[in-house]
C-alpha cells in the first residue's frame, strides 16, 4: 500500500464497539498514530488544537450518524477553521442510505464505508485517497 504508516488519523465514532474495532484494524495494518474521539464537536476540538503541530491530521475516520451532528456537517465545520490543513475523509455509514451518500458525494466525501468494516475496504478506500492525492501532485 502506498500510505505511509506514519499518517496522522482521528477517528470520529460514537459507538465505542465501533471505534475500537476500527482502530484495532488501522494498528494491525501498522498504523500507529491513531486518535479517537466519541462525537462531533470533540473532534474538532482536537483538529483545532493540533492546528500548525506535527499531529495534524491527515485522514479522518467520520462517523455519518454522531449524537451532535452528521458527517457532512462535521466536514463543513473543519473547513471554516483557519489554519486547518485540509484532511482527507472517509465517512462511515451504518446503512447505504442513497439520499445520505448523495449528499456525502456532493459535499466532497467520496469515500463511504458502510459498517461493518473489514480490512480490504479499509485499505481500498485509503489506496483511492492516497494514490489520488499523490497523482494530483
Amino acid at each position: 500500500m502506498a500510505v505511509s504508516s506514519k499518517i496522522q488519523i482521528l477517528v470520529v465514532e460514537d459507538d465505542m464497539e465501533m471505534r475500537k474495532t476500527l482502530k484495532d484494524l488501522l494498528r494491525k495494518m501498522g498504523f500507529k498514530n491513531i486518535v479517537d474521539r466519541n462525537c462531533g464537536a470533540e473532534g474538532i476540538n482536537i483538529i483545532t488544537e493540533n492546528i500548525g503541530t506535527d499531529e495534524a491530521f491527515d485522514l479522518i475516520f467520520l462517523n455519518h450518524n454522531l449524537p451532535d451532528m452528521t458527517g457532512v456537517e462535521f466536514k463543513t465545520k473543519v473547513e471554516g477553521i483557519d489554519g486547518v490543513k485540509a484532511p482527507e475523509y472517509i465517512l462511515t455509514l451504518g446503512t447505504p442510505e442513497p439520499a445520505i451518500i448523495k449528499q456525502a458525494i456532493s459535499s466532497g466525501l467520496k469515500q463511504i464505508i458502510v459498517k461493518p468494516y473489514s480490512q480490504q475496504n479499509i485499505v481500498e478506500k485509503m489506496i483511492n485517497l492516497f494514490d489520488k492525492k499523490k497523482a494530483a501532485s
